[in-house]
This record gives C-alpha cells, structure tokens and sequence, in this order.
C-alpha cells in the first residue's frame, strides 16, 4: 500500500502525564518533541504530506493519533478510545480527516476500539480484544468494513496493551511478530518474521513506501528484516516508548 499522507499531533509538556504501562521513567517532552520532528521528516522524505494537529495540555496521550481512527481506501472510521481521558482526542481527527472523506463512521457507546488493536492486511482486518478494545466495537467496525469486501476478524490473546504492540506487516504476505503470537491460527497463512525476545517492542514496525521503519536500538530485527528482502531504516522513539508508544501509533498513514 502506497502512502500519500499522514496525520499527526504535535507533543506538548503534557506526554509527561501519558498513561504508561512502562517502567522506564517518565519522558523528556523536548527530547520527544525532537524525537517526533525527525519521524515527520522520515515520512516526508518517503513522500507523504504531513498535516499537524496542534498539542492539547489536557490530551497527554493525543500524539498517539493513531488510536482515534482507523483508516482505509473507501472510508475512515473515527473510534472510540478504550481509555476514558482519550476519548476527547477524537474531535481533531475527526475534523482533519473530514477533509479527504466525504463520509465518516464512528464507534459508539458501548463499543470501544483503540486503532493500535487493528492490523490491515490487504481486505484482512484483524482487531485485538484487550482492555482498550471490545467486541462490540469490533462488531461495529465490521458493520462498517464488510460492504466494502473486508474481511474483520478479533484476535485473542494476553499479555500486550495492543495487538500491534506484538505484530506488524512490513510487506510481501509476511508478519513480523512476537513468539507469543505466532502460533495464533489466524496468522498461519503468513510466512513468518519472529521477534526476539528482547527486542519485542520492535514488533512494531511500519512499512512507508517500501522501506520499513524499526525502533532504533534493535539491530536483530533489523538484520532479520533485511535478510528476508526488506530495505529498512531505523527511527528513535525512545521517548515515546516510555508512555507506551511505537512507530506505528504517532500517525494516521493514508
């Protein structure tokens, strides 16, 4: 899939205050402020035109754009934050995206669904149940999907805050994944690409253009990318590591 644009939300003093499963200390806004500057110029050396939502002092998880919607060819579905302080994030993006879809869809009450819960795979869609993300949004995505030919199915499992905290696709019917997901039914049909187990956060990468972006710091998953075909560079989000973010989850790519 071919990019042309990307959303994204500027980072504020705030993140400091972001909701974390982490034990890694609490983040340097300005180190990520810089950290989130040079992802931008990433994506706009591959081509894509960045659109930025200013930071919000009561939003200290907004930079995580990609948790407000889920986006696709024929439609975007605007979500609905698993996370009570995240569901105000959702206003932004809904006004950004009504730019280049003339129609939104929306998850609603009871329904919940965090983007970082949805892996496209061509017309697959697979959707993670966790703590953010529940059936009933899940249900409500398919409702939304299945008149366009896609094909929505969840996933369960434990042990990550996201089902792409642990499985990425970079491409070429193959899944980079965490051994804890590899053995799931749904992947079979997908050769495989498994994550070290030190390096798991690396699970989530992103394919732009041809070229997969992977944390820097994790030169084995790097190496076994590029042993199986794909070109690769290496992007520092450490900052955003500690609030529980990863490549994929600082922009809405379309």
């Amino acid at each position: 899939m071919s990019f042309k644009r990307a959303i994204v939300r500027s980072v504020g003093p705030e993140i400091q205050n972001g909701l974390t499963t982490q034990k890694l200390g609490s983040p340097d806004w300005e180190e990520a402020f810089l950290q989130h500057k040079k992802y931008c110029g990433v994506l706009s050396s591959f081509g894509l035109e960045i659109f930025s939502i200013e930071s919000d002092k009561d939003l200290p998880d907004g930079v995580f754009v990609e948790d407000t919607a889920v986006v696709f060819e024929e439609t975007a579905v605007i979500t609905r934050p698993g996370a009570l302080s995240r569901r105000g994030e959702t206003e932004s993006v809904k006004k950004a995206l009504g730019k280049f879809y003339s129609q939104l869809e929306f998850i609603r009450e009871p329904g919940t669904l965090d983007g970082g819960d949805v892996l496209q795979i061509g017309k697959n869609v697979y959707v993670g149940i966790t703590s953010r993300t529940n059936i009933q949004g899940i249900e409500q995505l398919k409702e939304h999907l299945v008149p366009f030919g896609y094909i929505v199915q969840p996933v369960k499992f434990s042990g990550m805050l996201h089902l792409k905290s642990g499985i990425s696709y970079p491409g070429d019917n193959t899944v980079l994944v965490v051994k804890e997901l590899s053995n799931v039914d749904l992947f079979k049909k997908y050769k495989k690409i498994i994550v070290p187990g030190n390096e798991s956060y690396a699970a989530n990468s992103i394919n732009i253009n041809g070229t997969v972006l992977v944390p820097e710091g994790f030169p084995d998953t790097r190496e076994l990318l590029e042993k199986s075909g794909f070109k690769t560079m290496a992007v520092d989000v450490s900052e955003f590591r500690k609030v529980d973010g990863g490549l994929s989850c600082l922009s809405i790519r379309f």
